[in-house]
């Protein structure tokens, strides 16, 4: 699915930008909440552990993305609509690049 320019975008493409980022962010929590389900004999409290991880790290993609838009009061969606983070086009994978390129400090930087 292409992104679309900022005036054109709408909450259902940033919805599907920020899960595809989170996907592609939080790959190794994602990976370890995989491997706990698909365990043989499942333990749970890794599971929690690992599902823990990712709710920290979605969190932290967001302060991010949020950081990027600067926005005073908006949501994360309104801020991937009205910014484009910040007015990144093209597909995914360059919203990705473009997206790493502008980030500016935090936690998330020395992840990529």
């Amino acid at each position: 699915m292409p992104y679309p320019d900022s005036k054109d975008a709408t909450p259902e493409h940033a919805d599907y930008i920020v899960k595809i980022m989170t996907e592609k962010y939080c790959k190794t929590q994602l990976g370890r909440i995989q491997r706990c389900e698909n365990a043989v004999t499942p333990d749970p409290n890794n599971c929690d552990i690992a599902r823990t991880g990712f709710r920290k790290c979605e969190k932290d993609l967001g302060r991010q993305i949020l950081k990027l838009c600067n926005p005073k009061f908006m949501s994360l969606t309104e801020c991937m609509v009205k910014k484009g983070v910040p007015a990144c086009t093209g597909e995914v994978d360059t919203m990705w690049a473009c997206f790493k390129k502008n980030i500016k400090s935090g936690a998330a930087a020395s992840k990529f």
